[in-house]
């Protein structure tokens, strides 16, 4: 009789199943096949998106000061959230929207950061009042847990970041500075 023959097909296929969830654990964004179209790597953000102890926030809340940071964020129906300035002028979204803002206190100092969502929806980065330009962005539609990345360069300033155009009730929000 083989060696073969004595392994249990259950329990060949349970060690096939643990071998495939470590590797799919343990994966890097650039390794999905949809994430290699990134500009730049957004591999801590894919993390951060899959872990279990990923805090939830409500719409409105403030978070302290404007540094690196990942937070599932629930939404509001986009006609009801008092936006600090009117979303930038875009294609109107189709449909049922949602939309939040999250207040921050000043960064320490002025730097490029990404903000960076899991799903589809629209990042406005407000500081005194106005909104600030994006300076480059990245995404792929078939990279998982991922959507985009926004670059910003922000002031010391407080900043409020607002979301619009999302069409679920909660995404994923990533925070940190651009290298």
């Amino acid at each position: 009789m083989s060696w073969l023959q004595l392994i249990n097909p259950k329990w060949l296929a349970l060690g096939a199943a643990l071998a495939l969830t470590v590797l799919a654990a343990g994966a890097r964004a650039d390794d999905a096949p949809g994430c290699k179209a990134l500009a730049w790597p957004l591999d801590p953000e894919r993390s951060a998106f899959a872990s279990e102890k990923l805090e939830s926030v409500g719409t409105g809340a403030a978070r302290g000061p404007w540094k690196e940071q990942a937070f599932l964020l629930k939404l509001a129906p986009q006609e009801s959230v008092g936006f600090a300035q009117p979303p930038g002028d875009r294609h109107p979204p189709k449909g049922k929207t949602f939309g939040g803002t999250v207040s921050f206190d000043a960064p320490a100092q002025a730097e490029r950061y990404y903000v960076t969502l899991s799903s589809e929806g629209w990042i406005d980065v407000v500081q005194n009042g106005a909104g600030i330009r994006s300076d480059a962005h990245t995404g792929a539609k078939e990279c998982p847990g991922l959507r985009k990345s926004v670059r910003f360069p922000v002031g010391a300033f407080p900043i409020v970041l607002q979301l619009s155009g999302v069409p679920t009730d909660t995404i994923k929000v990533g925070i940190r500075p651009a290298q």
